[in-house]
C-alpha cells in the first residue's frame, strides 16, 4: 500500500516540477511572467521518495531537489523573509 502511494507521489510531484521548468523556460525564452507552484511538486516526490519500500531508494531523495527547481530558491526566499520580518 505504502509503495503505491509513495510510487503516486514521485511521479505527481515529478509531474509538477517538470512542468516547472518548462514555465521556468517559456518565461526566460519568451520574456514574460509566469506562476511556479513552488514546493508541492518537491516536496511530494521527497515525500513519494520516503514512503517507496526499497531502501536503495530513500538515499536519492535530493533528486527531488534538481526536479523541481523551484523548491531550493524557495526555501532560502522563505528563510530570508522569515529573518527579514523577526527584525
Amino acid at each position: 500500500m505504502m509503495t503505491n502511494l509513495g510510487i503516486w507521489l514521485i511521479v505527481l510531484g515529478s509531474i509538477m516540477g517538470l512542468l516547472n521548468w518548462a514555465s521556468g523556460v517559456t518565461a526566460l525564452v519568451k520574456r514574460n511572467n509566469t506562476s511556479f507552484i513552488p514546493f508541492l511538486g518537491g516536496l511530494l516526490c521527497m515525500l513519494g521518495i520516503y514512503l517507496y519500500s526499497g531502501t536503495l531508494f530513500k538515499s536519492f531523495w535530493w533528486v527531488a531537489l534538481v526536479i523541481d527547481f523551484t523548491l531550493v530558491p524557495a526555501i532560502f526566499i522563505s528563510g530570508y523573509q522569515s529573518i527579514k520580518h523577526e527584525k
